[in-house]
């Protein structure tokens, strides 16, 4: 599964002038981009503000959504073996199950190495 692109609260604003304003809706991103980017150089801070927290709320959203989602396929009542494959980052890990591994190791026991000319 690839990682969504990350929120931006201009994006955001974006989005919002998509629905609000008529005639909006069918314009690509860079037809709107085009659009709102001098109205969005006319906002304030305060109405900027805005913004960062709906990206706030919107980046929490996603987390609490993907505690849910492996929360439903981690079973804790089962403990399994795992080889740690791959460490990307701190909350990214990659394992394979102990049993799973030894299948392919000895699959590739049983395959035969040949040079290539």
């Amino acid at each position: 599964m690839s990682k969504p692109p990350k929120m931006m609260s201009y994006f955001l604003f974006m989005q919002e002038q998509r629905k609000l304003v008529p005639g909006w809706a069918n314009k690509s991103n860079n037809e709107l981009q085009a659009l709102c980017d001098p109205l969005w150089r006319k906002l304030d801070k305060t109405e900027k503000e805005k913004y960062k927290k709906m990206k706030k709320a919107h980046k929490e959203k996603v987390r609490l959504e993907d505690e849910q989602r492996f929360a439903s396929v981690m079973r804790v009542d089962i403990k399994t073996k795992v080889l740690v494959g791959q460490v990307d980052r701190p909350d990214i890990v990659w394992v394979t199950k102990v049993r799973e591994m030894e299948e392919v190791q000895k699959q590739l026991a049983k395959a035969v190495m040949v040079s290539l000319p």
